[in-house]
């Protein structure tokens, strides 16, 4: 694990792979690019994480959230509504799954909670 500036750091944890193997997989939602996006190889139960490694913990006192930019008006921003932040100290995230934040409905470009 690992913290740069705000920043918390460790091994890439998720679903493996992209849709329709673009490449948009996992590793886009932590690269600090936001023009970078996970575009998930199936429409629902995907995930993305960090696993900070055993014995370690972090206080999450934030984050941001940025939906995906469109092209021509392609509005992405409703595909991420009910999106979750969670954690757990399960790496496989198969149990002590503990919800944090929840995209709300009216999720916009720049929403952060």
């Amino acid at each position: 694990m690992s913290v740069v500036g705000d920043e918390l750091w460790g091994t890439q944890i998720g679903t493996t792979g992209s849709f329709g193997g673009s490449g948009n997989d996992k590793t886009k939602i932590i690269d600090g690019d936001f023009l970078s996006y996970f575009d998930a190889p199936t429409g629902s139960n995907a995930w993305s994480g960090v696993d900070l490694g055993a014995g370690n913990s972090a206080l999450i006192t934030g984050w941001r959230f940025c939906p995906r930019l469109g092209d021509s008006g392609t509005d992405f921003e409703s595909r991420v509504v009910g999106a979750k932040l969670q954690a757990s100290n399960d790496p496989t995230f198969a149990t002590g799954i503990v919800t944090l934040e929840t995209v709300p409905a009216f999720a916009t470009i720049g929403w952060c909670p």
